[in-house]
Order: structure tokens, then sequence, then C-alpha cells
């Protein structure tokens, strides 16, 4: 798999990434919605240029939903300022191992996995 090999984003806004990856999924905000759990409204929130106070876990459940890759999550939550390498925390080490290694998995594994491990769910 691909976790951060190019920098195809670097010019994007968040929210214009977003709608990048949603284009490239062939996803719907109604089927976005309905896939991860994040209401049409946040979504649209987070698809404007004016939103600033986009969430990690908001965010994860987004790319789950429409199926990102790894680098594409990564990519994304780096375009909101927040970093998961260097992993210096018990929570990013997770989110880290979630995306790069059980991305494919469904929002209720992750959360199962996040609770095992004495973390919030998603």
């Amino acid at each position: 798999f691909r976790y951060d090999e190019t920098e195809e984003n670097e010019n994007e806004t968040f929210s214009e990434y977003l709608i990048t990856l949603m284009e490239r999924h062939k996803i719907s905000i109604k089927k976005l919605a309905k896939a991860s759990g994040v209401s049409e409204s946040v979504i649209n929130k987070y698809r404007s240029y004016t939103e600033t106070a986009y969430t990690v876990p908001v965010v994860l459940k987004l790319c789950l939903g429409m199926n990102a890759f790894p680098y594409e999550t990564i990519n994304l939550l780096k375009l909101m300022g927040h970093y998961l390498e260097p992993a210096k925390t018990k929570r990013n080490k997770l989110y880290l191992k979630l995306v790069t290694e059980d991305y494919d998995k469904d929002i209720s594994f992750w959360n199962e996995h996040l609770k095992a491990n004495g973390e919030v769910a998603l």
C-alpha cells in the first residue's frame, strides 16, 4: 500500500482535498453520511472553505466511510494540522496503527480496538 509517497495535495486546502477524495471514491454527501455516521451538515461544513474546527475522530470516520487509503487519510489529517508521525502519544500510535494496518476495517472494529486499549471511541 502507499503510505505517504506523494505530496499530491500540497497545494490544496483541507476542504479541497476532502472534496477530491469524495470524487475519487465516488461517494456523495448523503452516502458518506450513512457510511460514516457523520451528519450531512457536518460533512457540508467540512467541505466548505470556512470551516476550521475539524476533529480527528470525525475525519477518521469520514475516511473510513469513503474507504480512503492510508496515505489519503494521513494527508487529510496533515492538512487539518494533525500529524500522526512521529507518534508520541498512545492515541496517535493507535490511530497510526489503525490507519496503516486496519484501514479496511469498519468503525465498530476501530472503536473496539480503541476501547480495548483504554482510549475513547470515535
